[in-house]
């Protein structure tokens, strides 16, 4: 049995990517690993929203923060100074996809055919759960802003599915993780189809602030670079629910497609929409 180490802790934020005890039991072994090679305790803080971890992370509320790519992008443009540590891969893999998934028996084959439906996004500031679903639309002739007659934010990833096979919108955007593994959190993903996948999507950026100590970093960086995850996990992976197989050097050219098409998705405005249900936990 490990010995926690003592001391003031390091505080990691995370996005509310999927629903906090899942995030918190799944990424243990990780945070055993870092608080060993740091001899520091690590105190995991998961953000009620993606906009809250990233304000935590640029208000030095958070000492790093594993931040989604599209998050990475908003807050790198803020504050060019944050401190890259590594960025993780899954199944060896510096990429995955977002998905745009419709029940089966709505008769739903192709993109227009989406056009005043009801959809349910995960987050405002989700890579796989907003951005994309909005560029798949634009490249298909439609603006994203007009095109559905409602959206609805389900907070996560496994949530947005949930309400996809519960009626409550007629299409979901989630990361392809979150589908492939949906039956391991009793999710009847059976009744649903993919109608869209999009580009290959960078994962994202493990972050430290500013204000870190530059020794602090470098060791926190190191530490992830040099994961030897069957010896943290017993296995290749970190968890079937988080398939991460090791960490790699950020390579910042592989945002940068993802940042155009930020410029020229844009934030959604209210022409043609109809009113929106806020985010679970965004405050108004």
């Amino acid at each position: 049995r490990q010995t926690r180490p003592s001391g003031e802790p390091l505080r990691f934020g995370v996005t509310p990517y999927l629903p906090p005890k899942v995030l918190r039991r799944e990424l243990q072994p990780l945070l055993r690993y870092l608080e060993g090679q740091l001899q520091r305790p690590i105190e995991l803080v998961v953000k009620s929203d993606y906009k809250s971890a990233v304000e935590a992370l640029l208000g030095g509320r958070v000492d790093l923060a594993d931040l989604p790519a599209y998050p990475f992008i908003l807050a790198r443009q803020r504050e060019p100074a944050l401190r890259l540590l590594a960025t993780p891969v899954t199944h060896r893999t510096r990429t995955y996809e977002s998905y745009l998934l419709v029940r089966r028996d709505a008769g739903l084959r192709r993109m227009a055919q989406l056009r005043g439906r009801r959809i349910c996004f995960v987050d405002r500031r989700s890579t796989s759960g907003y951005l994309m679903a909005r560029v798949m639309v634009r490249r298909a002739g439609f603006d994203p802003d007009r095109f559905f007659a409602s959206q609805r934010f389900s907070g996560n990833h496994l949530q947005a599915l949930r309400d996809l096979v519960a009626g409550h919108c007629d299409a979901a955007a989630v990361t392809s993780q979150a589908y492939l593994t949906a039956r391991d959190h009793n999710i009847a993903v059976a009744t649903v189809r993919i109608l869209k996948i999009s580009d290959p999507l960078p994962h994202g950026v493990y972050c430290a602030t500013p204000r870190l100590d530059p020794k602090l970093a470098y060791k926190l960086r190191k530490a992830l670079l040099e994961l030897d995850m069957h010896k943290v996990s017993g296995a290749t992976l970190l968890s079937k629910v988080l398939p991460v197989s090791g960490f790699r050097p950020v390579q910042e050219e592989a945002f940068s497609l993802l940042a155009r098409e930020l410029a020229a998705s844009k934030q959604p405005t209210s022409r043609g929409v109809a009113p929106t249900s806020r985010p679970r936990g965004e405050s108004p």
